[in-house]
């Protein structure tokens, strides 16, 4: 993945859990614009890629995540994160299945697949 001087992203290789946040299952061998972002007018800041999850936050601190299950449904595309409104995210990590988000008050909150290593 990549940030585009616009904010957008753009990514490409393989896509079998839907990491690339297309809305698909099919690996891309030329770079592609992730939509669902760039039609909401969001400007991306910050990414990160861990494997089996990525991560971004826009100018406006809003987070996203994907793949991401959702109420038992696996979501390919990227999920905004309930955070509230006066959350704002500047900078994101993730690792193979867990990710952080680090907000512009110094807070830093931590999700992950599960929690059997610590």
């Amino acid at each position: 993945m990549l940030i585009q001087e616009t904010g957008e992203i753009i990514c490409w290789g393989g896509n079998e859990k839907g990491q690339l946040g297309l809305g698909n299952y099919e690996d891309v061998y030329t770079p592609q614009k992730i939509d669902s972002l760039s039609k909401a007018g969001l400007k991306i800041s910050y990414i990160a890629a861990g494997g089996d999850l990525n991560l971004c936050c826009s100018e406006e601190g809003h987070a996203f995540a994907w793949p991401f299950i959702q109420n038992g449904i696996k979501q390919s595309i990227p999920q905004r994160m309930p955070f509230s409104d006066k959350t704002k995210i500047q900078k994101v990590t993730c690792g193979h299945n867990f990710g952080f988000f680090i907000s512009l008050q110094g807070l830093v909150y931590a999700f992950g697949e599960d929690n059997s290593d610590g």
